[in-house]
């Protein structure tokens, strides 16, 4: 069944159109992940997703009771509370649901024959047994922990927590909270190796759909069924894992290479006629030609295959005691591509060189291996 559409849907910021075009369906049970260099308008899409941001074109459409739980990258967390309670704040609507049952109960005590009043009981009943009603405090405590809090730290004041910290407990406050479709915006970021293992597993028999951008490949590559790209104003979807939407990319990056040379190959040919033959017996055929090359649409070059060096550091921050962190540094060069050239009635012309795609900006990080 479809939870949520995105059909045709425009996002701009002022004059800048961050994507256009863009049509996506969600269904139950659906993996996605959500990849793109920073700035390409990963958390745009999330937040006209979530309904955060309305489509300045376009038409977003949910499932009339649709419940979705979202993790932003920046959390806005109650004053005066402590961890716990922070992350009991997921709980409003199983608090709402015990206190139904509870008034339930006291009505069937004096009409225990009210049929309505019963069905009513078991479809409440039925909905916090599903939410994990009965178990949610041993739930909150053991997700908290798995995401790297010491039991002592459950009762601190959240207003004295890091900005990780903080960032850590309103990612458990979303895990808690029962959705049909979960979206986490960076999950990993402050997450060491053990709160990442843990959020893996704990994703992985998740029922729900979920969404989630990340720059962790191997993150990505244990969870995701599908894979969508945020590039250059388009959102391109990709069937499978990670490894597979790389192995996707590379050939379409492949295929428009081999365009892109076979085109250049046709108009450094034509441009060698039209230097030869200009001015000859076979001028007006070489005009014909030039007016053919400037008329023609250039593809732009493909960007380069881009080399990641990765340097391995374990960070010692508060609260982030085995982390693992990488620096990645990217380094592409690709050549100008040749444009068709500018000439005028005479025998001479000036070659146009057309601006090539840089390379993007690569950010991954590297796992402890054996």
């Amino acid at each position: 069944m479809t939870l949520l559409t995105l059909n045709a849907v425009e996002r701009s910021h002022g004059d800048l159109t961050v994507f256009e075009g863009v049509s996506l369906r969600l269904g139950e049970g659906e993996r996605v992940g959500v990849v793109g260099d920073n700035g390409s308008g990963k958390t745009t899409l999330v937040r006209v997703l979530v309904g955060l941001d309305p489509p300045d074109r376009g038409e977003r459409t949910t499932r009339r009771d649709l419940r979705i739980a979202y993790s932003e990258q920046i959390p806005d967390l109650p004053a005066g509370a402590t961890v716990l309670e922070a992350a009991h704040a997921a709980f409003g609507e199983l608090e709402a649901l015990e206190g139904e049952l509870r008034e339930l109960e006291g009505e069937m005590a004096g009409h225990p024959d009210d049929r309505r009043l019963l069905r009513r009981y078991e479809d409440c009943l039925a909905a916090f047994e599903a939410g994990g009603g009965w178990d949610r405090e041993r739930f909150a405590e053991r997700t908290l922990t798995g995401l790297g809090f010491s039991r002592a730290q459950l009762d601190q004041d959240v207003s004295t927590l890091s900005g990780g910290q903080k960032a850590r407990v309103a990612l458990a406050r979303v895990l808690l909270r029962p959705a049909d479709l979960l979206v986490l915006d960076e999950p990993t970021n402050h997450l060491d190796l053990d709160g990442i293992a843990f959020l893996e597993d704990l994703l992985g028999r998740r029922r729900a759909a979920y969404v989630v951008v990340s720059h962790d490949r191997h993150f990505l590559d244990a969870l995701v069924t599908s894979v969508v790209e945020v590039e250059g104003g388009r959102v391109t979807r990709y069937r499978g894992a990670y490894r597979d939407y790389r192995r996707q990319k590379q050939a379409e990056l492949d295929r428009a290479l081999d365009e892109f040379k076979k085109q250049q190959d046709f108009v450094a040919r034509e441009m060698e006629f039209i230097r030869r033959h200009m001015g000859s017996r076979r001028t007006a055929e070489a005009r014909g030609r030039l007016k053919r090359l400037r008329r023609l649409e250039l593809l732009a070059r493909p960007p380069a295959e881009r080399h990641v060096r990765l340097s391995l550091g374990v960070a010692e921050a508060r609260g982030l005691r085995g982390q693992t962190s990488s620096r990645g540094t990217t380094s592409a060069t690709p050549s100008p591509a040749p444009g068709p050239c500018s000439a005028g009635s005479g025998s001479g012309c000036s070659s146009a060189t057309a601006s090539p795609s840089s390379a993007a900006t690569a950010s991954a990080r590297a796992r402890c291996c054996a």
